[in-house]
């Protein structure tokens, strides 16, 4: 069966419209957020370098509002997904006047898979995620390589351009660049895309040395090169999370790997070893993000990537999908995605997008709850106060990312985890004193503090002794919902180098003394 069709003629307006289309019904399920993004509204590239500033300097320039900044975020996935749409098309779609049935049916099915994907639920989400933005330039790029190749001067300029530019809006678009880099170095060899990608890597680095203890959100990057060095032991303690990982990737994770066998199988024998290790690097780089960041889902939804590459470089995509099993199968892929839930979920706390991901919550958080057993019958009322000292009862909600007590109250590692299994619902204010690694090596010390992984403060610690400040949660909390408080210090050190011991070599964050409870609700 055909069906008369004018995409030869209208292939990109129809993508766009499409991929509106999808957007649309996607914003039904989960709303789009237009709630204020804290630090990144704060950060200008015309006033000082700092990253994750690219999206604020477009803001500032267009004197865009808050609603503006995150049009930028929704306009950008747009983007993200029409070129996706319009390269798939291209690929898939006959050129003809008359379209089989079973090709648009498996294209609008497979297009579903892209739009309902972690990159647009984290745009769409109450967490202020920039990568729609990041990534929409990297697709850019991408189909520049493949379009113009490696020959032309301008392909190679403006693609330097477009990755830069993902790197300022994000410093985690290297992950993009090495799966970009190690896709076509396979493609044009390694000489040619040598040349044609160093001086994205080049100015890339550049700017994140200069940048390197910089902060507009999440931590500087000289504190993310800090965790790297704990290697797997990070990713274990802190990223690592089976379900995060099957629900950040969702049915995109079996659309790649079927992908990766007809590209490894297709081209004989000769050529199974060398497609068999690009694979397999390809899914190492959509995990490595797990090595320095602890938002599980969201970072592997990187998948996105390395699965359009393939599904671009499959010479046989029509014959696939002109089988009468791939309907049926790509139909039942797009259920098993609409039934993961909306949520961000790292290794500890789960934070749900809409009332179906509330459902999941107690059982997603269930693991989280059992670790925190020291502490059952004692419930966080409003009012209440912790001590963190040898005698106080805070002790029994610390998780990962504590050194031993002392008389005083507790130092952090890199990232101190707390969490209250049960708190009385109504708190959303938390006055928390705590003290800093002052020294004459450094004068200041910078933390940023997470509520159930939503950036609440960035605080400036400027002394050694204890210091008093307060963090707003970004709802009050619940009943039988966990809150998860986390301390991030941006480039910890020791004792040893900030000047004020000569023996102590602790990797130290924040010193944490007390907390009180309260609502700003006046009864």
């Amino acid at each position: 069966m055909s069906i008369p069709f004018l995409y030869r003629d209208y292939r990109i307006v129809f993508a766009i419209g499409l991929a509106a289309l999808y957007l649309f019904l996607v914003s039904l399920w989960v709303p789009i957020s237009m709630d204020f993004v804290g630090d990144y509204r704060l950060s200008n590239l015309l006033v000082e370098l700092k990253p994750r500033a690219l999206v604020n300097t477009i803001a500032e320039i267009l004197h865009l509002s808050n609603w503006g900044f995150n049009a930028i975020k929704v306009f950008a996935l747009l983007g993200w997904l029409s070129l996706i749409l319009y390269s798939l098309g291209q690929n898939l779609l006959s050129q003809t006047k008359l379209l089989p049935a079973r090709e648009l049916l498996c294209y609008l099915m497979l297009g579903l898979l892209f739009a309902y994907s972690t990159v647009t639920i984290m745009t769409f989400g109450r967490v202020g995620i920039l990568d729609a933005v990041p990534y929409c330039l990297v697709v850019t790029a991408v189909l520049l390589c493949q379009h113009l190749g490696p020959r032309s001067l301008f392909s190679c300029m403006a693609v330097t351009c477009l990755l830069t530019l993902a790197v300022l809006a994000h410093e985690k678009s290297i992950f993009d660049l090495a799966i970009i880099g190690i896709w076509f170095t396979w493609k044009w060899g390694l000489r040619k895309s040598s040349i044609f990608f160093l001086p994205s890597v080049l100015i890339s680095s550049l700017f994140l040395y200069l940048v390197q203890n910089k902060v507009a959100g999440g931590l500087a990057p000289v504190a993310y090169l800090n965790i790297l060095q704990a290697g797997l032991n990070f990713f274990w303690q802190y990223a690592y999370s089976p379900i995060g990982i099957i629900f950040g990737g969702g049915a995109l994770w079996i659309v790649f790997f079927t992908s990766a066998y007809f590209f490894i199988t297709n081209q004989g024998s000769n050529q199974f070893p060398l497609r068999l290790g690009l694979v397999f690097m390809l899914t190492l780089l959509c995990l490595a993000p797990l090595l320095v960041a602890w938002d599980t889902n969201r970072m592997v939804g990187l998948i996105w990537l390395p699965t359009f590459l393939l599904l671009c470089e499959l010479p046989n995509l029509k014959q696939l999908v002109r089988a009468p099993v791939t309907p049926w199968f790509l139909l039942l892929l797009c259920s098993l995605q609409l039934l993961i839930p909306p949520v961000l979920m790292p290794q500890v706390g789960v934070v749900p997008f809409n009332a179906y991901a509330n459902l999941w919550v107690n059982w997603l958080e269930r693991g989280q709850k059992q670790i925190t057993s020291s502490a059952p019958n004692y419930a966080i009322r409003t009012g209440d106060s912790l001590l963190f000292d040898n005698e106080g009862q805070g002790k029994k909600f610390l998780q990962q990312g504590w050194h031993d007590q002392e008389p005083w109250g507790i130092w952090s590692r890199d990232i101190g985890t707390l969490v209250f299994p049960n708190p009385a619902p109504g708190i959303d204010l938390i006055r928390i004193w705590a003290k800093g690694l002052i020294g004459p090596n450094q004068r200041q010390e910078s933390v940023a503090v997470y509520a159930n992984q939503v950036l609440v403060k960035t605080i400036i610690l400027k002394s050694g002794e204890k210091t008093a400040f307060t963090i707003t949660l970004p709802k009050p909390t619940e009943a039988n919902v966990a809150l998860v408080i986390e301390f991030h210090t941006q480039g910890s050190q020791s004792p040893i180098s900030v000047g004020i011991s000569a023996h102590d070599a602790r990797i130290l964050g924040i010193g944490l003394v007390k907390m009180d409870f309260n609502t700003s609700k006046i009864k």
